[in-house]
């Protein structure tokens, strides 16, 4: 029986809430900054919007979230050009090195896809935005719609970074404090929009 649930659904449906709850208040949603954040299976979740929701959505932020559209046997939803129509969506990510429950070597995919998305295809290294004990950002195409940002926690396990609780629960404090990963994400929001169309179906 196929799941009836609708995540992607769901999350155009709650902007479009949030708009109608503002417009009762002659408050308004600024419809080109609508962005998704999140960690673990959040950070699934806002890549996936990405993919399926990028008329929505001015960019994504994951931390120690993956792609994750590997498997026809979990969830193969398709993330390409067809998916996004053809729109970029700036992509952040941020994971540590020995995270033992989403691994970082699959986090490697997720930058590729998302480059691709937003035709990156600029050969050469990173440029390298941040870097602070264990922890370096690097940057792929600079322009604001093609940008695909990584940082990484070297040593790093499966947490918010920056956070106060950083490795208490999983004993792997490593880089905790390296990096802000709300700061991180706040950043890299503020610096992109999307433009909308002429009739916004939001």
């Amino acid at each position: 029986m196929q799941d009836p649930t609708d995540d992607v659904g769901c999350a155009a449906a709650w902007a479009s809430h949030v708009a109608s709850l503002l417009d009762v208040r002659g408050l308004s949603l600024d419809r080109s900054r609508i962005y998704s954040t999140g960690m673990s299976n959040g950070g699934f979740m806002s890549l996936r919007l990405g993919c399926q929701s990028a008329p929505l959505f001015a960019a994504v932020a994951t931390v120690t979230g993956v792609l994750g559209n590997e498997s026809p046997t979990t969830d193969d939803f398709p993330c390409d050009i067809g998916s996004t129509g053809g729109l970029p969506v700036p992509m952040l990510h941020i994971h540590g090195t020995a995270d033992s429950t989403v691994p970082y070597s699959a986090a490697a995919r997720g930058i590729e896809v998302y480059r691709a998305l937003n035709n990156c295809s600029e050969t050469g290294p990173p440029t390298q935005t941040y870097a602070n004990g264990a922890a370096t950002c690097a940057s792929y195409c600079p322009a604001p719609l093609a940008n695909v940002t990584l940082c990484s926690v070297e040593g790093g396990g499966h947490e918010w970074f920056g956070s106060p609780l950083c490795g208490i629960v999983s004993g792997n404090a490593a880089g905790c404090q390296d990096l802000q990963s709300t700061r991180q994400v706040w950043e890299f929001f503020k610096r992109h929009t999307r433009e909308l169309a002429p009739a916004s179906a939001l």
